[in-house]
Formats: structure tokens, C-alpha cells, sequence
């Protein structure tokens, strides 16, 4: 069985892997990443992606002509990129999913499982303090709290707790 110092380290660990992943990927040359890409669903086709200063739009709503824009080798040619993450933004959207226990599952499993383990729960990034009572050892003392007062409830029947 680990210790929760060596849990408290990997978690360390994968936080920072996970939160320098996070960051590049949202300040890469994609297509995504850039302002002035949009996107419209199509039924039966799903999403298409296109470029909002290449398209041409007409005043009454038609569609001259559209730009798709759905490819990485195109957005790393395009003159006209621009990318709407920076690292201060990104840092705060990693912070925000990790805060979250649904999100933080969905995105990044085995960091959550392991503030989970870590907080009880509680995935927050700066709960990760040593002094803290470890999820486990909080559920042992609850059993032995509800040992102990089974035990009294039985020797002493009219005493309610």
C-alpha cells in the first residue's frame, strides 16, 4: 500500500504535467485555437468549421462563400491567425476544471482519483496539505465513532444519541 506522502507526490506530479499539457495545447497554431474561426452544425454532417474573415456573407443572410477551416496544416499557413488563449487564461480554465470533481473526472481520470483519495472528494488543487486527514482514515474513524456508540445504545437502551 503507498504511503500519502508518495500519493501526495504523484498527484504533485500529474498536476503539473497535466496543467503544462493544458496550456500548450491551448496557445498550439490549431484551428480551434483561433479567433476568427467558427463553426456551424449541419444535419447529417455535424460540425463545420470555417474562417470568419475568408467567408463572405451576404446582407440577407445567404452565404456567398465559405471558408472551411478545419485543419491544423492549414491554420499554422494562415496569415491571419490569431490565438484567442493566452497562458494566464488558461492556467485560470485549468484551475476551474480541476476545482470541479465532474469536469476534473471527465478530463483529466487518474488526477481526479487521486484528489479524490487525496481531499475526500474534494478535488481542489491547493488542498493538497500533508496535514489534512486522508479520505480513508476519516471513514475508519467514522466506523469506529458508530462502533462505540452501537456499543453504548446497546448497554444503555434509553439513552438516544
Amino acid at each position: 500500500m503507498r504511503t500519502k506522502q508518495e500519493i501526495i507526490d504523484k498527484t504533485k506530479q500529474l498536476i503539473d504535467a497535466a496543467k503544462s499539457d493544458f496550456i500548450n495545447r491551448r496557445l498550439q497554431h490549431s484551428f480551434k485555437n483561433c479567433t476568427h474561426n467558427c463553426f456551424v452544425m449541419a444535419r447529417n454532417i455535424g460540425k463545420i468549421h470555417y474562417c470568419k474573415l475568408k467567408s463572405d456573407f451576404q446582407e440577407d443572410g445567404s452565404i456567398g462563400k465559405l471558408f472551411i477551416c478545419d485543419s491544423d496544416e492549414w491554420s499554422c499557413k494562415c496569415e491571419d491567425f490569431n490565438c484567442k488563449n493566452n497562458e494566464k487564461s488558461s492556467s485560470e480554465n485549468f484551475s476551474k476544471i480541476i476545482s470541479s470533481p465532474s469536469w476534473c473526472g471527465q478530463a483529466f481520470p487518474k488526477l481526479s482519483a487521486l484528489l479524490w483519495v487525496l481531499n475526500d472528494g474534494r478535488s481542489k488543487e491547493n488542498d493538497l496539505i500533508l496535514d489534512t486527514i486522508h479520505g480513508q482514515e476519516k471513514n475508519e474513524q467514522k466506523k469506529k465513532k458508530r462502533k462505540v456508540s452501537s456499543v453504548i445504545d446497546f448497554l444503555i437502551p434509553w439513552r438516544k444519541t
